[in-house]
């Protein structure tokens, strides 16, 4: 019975001591944006409600695909930095978007600039919730 016990007690300790403060948990700060969400767009050029859909992005760790802005079926990446995400500049194709968003509680909002090759542009504000 001693030798079990001294067998137990190697074994936790030795267990304890393989894990150490660099273990770290990953934690994907992508998830809370994930999702369907219903749109609700104020735009310079007019208003719109739609159905987006934030995806990850498999290849990144920070970035996600935001699918269906203002229903142009457009695709734009966005990265993902705490309870923030930073859409750079992307010219691929018409229109071509960048801008800044945030979560708050259960709300996304997306301030953007959309432009065209003509020099047409217009701001957007887009409220995100989800259904």
């Amino acid at each position: 019975m001693k030798s079990l016990f001294v067998i137990l007690a190697a074994g936790l300790l030795t267990f304890t001591l393989s894990c150490s403060e660099d273990d770290e948990i990953m934690i994907d700060e992508r998830e809370k944006f994930l999702g369907t969400y219903i749109a609700e767009e104020v735009c310079d050029f007019g208003n719109d409600n739609s159905i987006v859909i934030i995806q990850s992005v498999e290849e990144s760790t920070d970035e996600v695909v935001i699918r269906n802005l203002h229903q142009f079926g457009t695709m734009i990446f966005a990265v993902v930095s705490g309870n923030e995400l930073s859409i750079s500049d992307q010219p691929f194709g018409i229109p071509s978007y960048s801008g800044t968003g945030s979560i708050s509680g259960m709300t996304i909002t997306i301030n953007y600039m959309v432009s065209n090759p003509f020099g047409n542009s217009g701001s957007c504000t887009v409220s995100l919730t989800r259904p």
